[in-house]
């Protein structure tokens, strides 16, 4: 008589507390791709503020409750894609709650004596030295080490880490786009029968960022409207706004005559949101990543440290990216006029190297038992 076969209990670990756009998309990824191994029980962190959340359980159909340390009787830990391990820490205090949110159940988990995958993450660069040390523990002590780019295996390495580390890309890259549905509004049928389409990616109504953007980006846009009446524009943020597009300066100053106001429900509207337009203005890493994988003319004013520069630099299309700091509206106008209507064109190798961090996710039963 066959032995029956042991179920594998996984927990899945990253930022999984927000309604941020890449992290729920790689929380969706990452659930599917665990739950379709054959005699599985896929769960996520469940500590309160820390753990899933509402919105993500929604979005992925997880619907277990497990305990605030329910994650710790599972088989295997998988840290899933994300930059939660160390991207943009600038101080002590937001080290602490990284490290708490992020790090500490990694550890306990480890403590445990059972195996932890990470998974197509980011890291570098960590500013605070305890932070570093934190994370280059968890990271030597994992039993598979992959990272999404160069940049953070090379800072892993300069801050002592002695595990081997593979690189792979995004795994947003590896996301099928096939799944993505129409954008189903017909007001914004009706507003951009015949134009051509802008995403303007804005942020909170007041906030420094929205000052920002309509300063650097919108003088540029306008100007560019003007030459191009054939274009309309949406703005429209990636996660849930506290307020209204409608009261962002940025929509206050962009002059056009045909403007949509995209509200952020949830990962399929976006996605069908961003596959509808031409051409893609954001400074956030994954939109514009889904942007390009779609084929879109991408022009990324990136917030970040390094991340976007790094994924640019490793599709080959450096010129797209620019540091908003540094734009101002010559520039601005300057990159609209050479690449708004020039598509990018994601390399293969960069897809089937986001895909391996996925079928490596698929072969966790082989790879554990």
């Amino acid at each position: 008589m066959q032995k029956e076969k042991k179920e594998l209990r996984i927990a899945i670990h990253g930022t999984t507390y927000c309604s941020n756009f890449g992290d729920v998309l790689f929380a969706r990824m990452f659930y599917k791709a665990c739950s379709g191994i054959p005699h599985t029980k896929v769960d996520f962190l469940q500590v309160p503020r820390f753990g899933v959340c509402d919105f993500v359980r929604k979005e992925t159909g997880y619907t277990a409750h497990t305990g605030k340390l329910g994650f710790l009787r599972a088989d295997v830990l998988v840290c899933m894609s994300g930059g939660y391990l160390g991207l943009d820490i600038p101080d002590t205090y937001h080290a602490m709650r990284n490290y708490i949110r992020s790090i500490l159940p990694v550890r306990l988990f480890q403590l445990t004596g059972k195996p932890v995958y990470i998974i197509g993450v980011g890291a570098g660069s960590i500013d605070v030295k305890w932070f570093r040390k934190k994370v280059v523990r968890i990271v030597d002590r994992a039993k598979r080490v992959i990272v999404r780019e160069e940049e953070t295996k090379r800072y892993l390495q300069e801050y002592g880490a002695k595990k081997e580390i593979q690189v792979t890309a995004d795994t947003a890259l590896a996301y099928d786009v096939s799944l993505i549905p129409p954008f189903a509004d017909p007001a914004f049928e009706r507003e951009f029968a015949g134009n051509k389409v802008i995403f303007l990616h804005v942020n909170e109504p007041n906030s420094n960022d929205d000052s920002i953007i309509s300063e650097k980006i919108v003088p540029a846009l306008n100007v560019f409207l003007e030459n191009h009446k054939d274009y309309g524009v949406v703005l429209g943020h990636d996660y849930l706004l506290k307020g209204k597009i409608e009261d962002t300066l940025c929509w206050q100053q962009v002059k056009c005559e045909k403007k949509y106001a995209f509200t952020y429900e949830g990962i399929d509207r976006m996605l069908a949101i961003l596959n509808r337009v031409d051409l893609v203005i954001s400074q956030k890493l994954h939109v514009t990543i889904i942007g390009c994988l779609l084929g879109k003319s991408v022009l990324s004013f990136t917030i970040d440290k390094e991340k976007t520069l790094a994924f640019f630099n490793q599709i080959g299309y450096s010129e797209r990216c620019v540091r908003l700091s540094q734009a101002n509206e010559d520039i601005v106008l300057d990159q609209l006029s050479k690449y708004y209507a020039e598509p990018i064109s994601v390399p293969q190798k960069n897809i089937a190297l986001a895909r391996e961090n996925l079928r490596f996710v698929e072969d966790l039963e082989r790879e554990f038992l």
